[in-house]
């Protein structure tokens, strides 16, 4: 999922991801994660620092650019093999409970 430089640090208690993914075919049913902005910013400030870090394949600086890529699973660090995003499936109750401790009913 491609997002933004500007995702990095947009974040707020009410503010919540939904990455749908649709299947293979009009058969299958949709999956959705749904993930606090707060974990959107910092997975998307760790991994892109990773790959800045990392050289081309050509042995290269990499040159930043304002596109940040979101994915389910990035080898490279640890903290985000792949189920890292598990706790976050269909995790619908998080907004339940974000609009309760903001006070909306």
């Amino acid at each position: 999922m491609a997002l933004g430089q500007k995702h990095e640090m947009l974040t707020s208690p009410n503010l919540f991801y939904c990455f749908v993914d649709f299947g293979k075919s009009l058969a299958d049913q949709p999956k959705t994660w749904v993930v606090p902005s707060e974990i959107v910013a910092k997975s998307l400030r760790e991994m892109h620092q990773d790959w800045l870090n990392t050289p081309g394949a050509k042995g290269q600086q990499r040159n930043d650019n304002a596109l940040r890529r979101f994915m389910p699973e990035y080898r490279p660090l640890a903290t985000y093999a792949m189920g890292w995003l598990d706790p976050y499936f269909e995790n619908w109750s998080s907004l339940e409970t974000a609009s309760k401790e903001s006070g909306h009913k």
